[in-house]
């Protein structure tokens, strides 16, 4: 389809759109992220439709999901508008090459040539991982919530990380479900 041509410049170009509204008007955190998730998530079906990603379509969502909302709670505690620009910048960046990616690895019938693919994965979710740990353990001195219960919340991040890592890999799930488990705990 003529669309997916220009979903790895559209999709980041949105997402830059919606942080940058986010940054303007804070009181849109909710809706900004809520946007860009369902965005991937268009921008993932699109992608999946007559490609190799046929059965598991969803997985190209959860790097750039998780990028995309590090990126959002990573800049609520950053102090300075350009360094909060900078990290708007960087999920721009990240968002075209993960998605040119993915597009030009969509039009293969094999993923043999997905180095790229693994490369950016890894570096990618070490940054999310970076920014939404970041952003839980300043929520926790922030608002005084209980450690324990971010730990849940850090629980599940580390387990979808840790998850797409091994998809990236193209390691086998019943082998790699052991590592997310162990890795998580």
């Amino acid at each position: 389809m003529k669309i997916n041509r220009f979903l790895p410049l559209i999709t980041p170009l949105f997402a830059y759109g919606l942080l940058e509204m986010f940054f303007i008007w804070p009181s849109l955190l909710y809706a900004a992220a809520l946007l860009g998730v369902i965005f991937f998530f268009f921008t993932a079906w699109q992608f999946a439709k007559n490609s190799a990603f046929d059965e598991k379509w969803w997985n190209i969502i959860i790097l750039p999901s998780l990028f995309f909302l590090g990126s959002i709670s990573f800049s609520i505690f950053v102090s300075g508008a350009s360094l909060a620009q900078l990290l708007f910048f960087i999920n721009l960046i990240f968002l075209h090459l993960y998605f040119r990616s993915i597009y030009y690895l969509s039009g293969k019938k094999h993923m043999e040539d997905s180095y790229s693919l693994e490369n950016l994965s890894a570096y990618g979710n070490f940054l999310s991982f970076y920014f939404i740990s970041s952003a839980i353990f300043g929520l926790q001195s922030y608002l005084h919530i209980a450690v324990w219960n971010l730990m849940v919340l850090l629980l599940a991040v580390i387990g979808l990380t840790i998850y797409q890592v091994i998809w990236a890999n193209r390691i086998n799930l019943k082998i790699g479900f052991f590592y997310i488990l162990l890795s998580a705990i």
